[in-house]
């Protein structure tokens, strides 16, 4: 696996560009050799190099349009209407540790409640507890992990329709 320089992503070890920020992934970030003048760092490049770049991969202007939605702030995206901007995919940490922490309090009352019922079904309740607020934990996280995942789906496809849309002749 590959990680991005520009966002630390892992991606496929045969990426041309990474799949979370579209950053081009050229050999001199992982293996120390001298970039050719179509990967040269960003602010060193040739017109040519850049338009050779910008004809295969992401152009600037995408990238920093997409840049700017994602670092949209909260409330802005909140009421974006036009749905341009995700809310969940800023709160699923809040989320996350809310659903922990609710689950962690509905355990503690489970075993309270059942040792109130009597000491033989507390202690029962008292043993499996822990192994049913794991599984709890995992349900959730894996609910929000597909969640998650079907946002950047959407992000994705967005990026290749505007890829598309761009490199593609319109005849």
């Amino acid at each position: 696996m590959l990680k991005c320089p520009h966002c630390q992503s892992e991606n496929l070890d045969d990426a041309q560009f990474c799949a979370n920020c579209g950053n081009r992934l050229t050999a001199a970030d992982f293996t120390g050799i001298a970039p050719t003048a179509d990967e040269a760092p960003p602010g060193t490049e040739q017109p040519e190099a850049v338009a050779a770049v910008e004809s295969v991969g992401e152009s600037r202007l995408a990238r920093e349009g997409r840049m700017s939605m994602q670092q949209k702030g909260f409330f802005a995206s909140l009421f974006d209407f036009s749905f341009s901007s995700m809310v969940t995919t800023k709160i699923i940490k809040i989320l996350y540790t809310l659903a922990v922490i609710g689950m962690g309090l509905l355990t503690i009352s489970w075993i309270a409640a059942a040792f109130a019922a009597s000491e033989t079904a507390g202690v029962i309740v008292l043993v499996l507890s822990p192994l049913i607020f794991i599984l709890m934990v995992t349900i959730a996280r894996m609910y929000l992990e597909a969640v998650i995942v079907l946002f950047k789906i959407a992000e994705n496809t967005a990026t290749i329709a505007e890829n598309t849309k761009r490199t593609t002749p319109s005849g």
